[in-house]
């Protein structure tokens, strides 16, 4: 019997809050997640600028994390016991 190939692990949200508190920006998926969308709702909240305005370059759009660590009050965690 063949062996099935599995896809790579949904990331959870430890690794989306870990992303948030390493980098500088973040992609729409990583935002929607953390904030419970789907991807609709991501887009058009992303093309509203609620609740973060976003950063576009042509159609992309990413995520600058400070707003983002301030609206889930993630500002002052502990980062040294993650």
């Amino acid at each position: 019997m063949p062996e099935q190939v599995t896809s790579a692990a949904k990331p959870s949200i430890a690794d989306d809050i870990a992303k948030v508190m390493r980098e500088a920006v973040i992609d729409p998926e990583t935002y929607g997640r953390l904030l419970q969308l789907g991807r609709g709702a991501t887009y058009r909240a992303l093309a509203k600028g609620v609740p973060i305005e976003p950063i576009r370059a042509g159609k992309a759009f990413r995520i600058p994390t400070p707003p983002l660590r301030r609206l889930l009050q993630l500002d002052g965690a502990d980062t040294a016991a993650a």
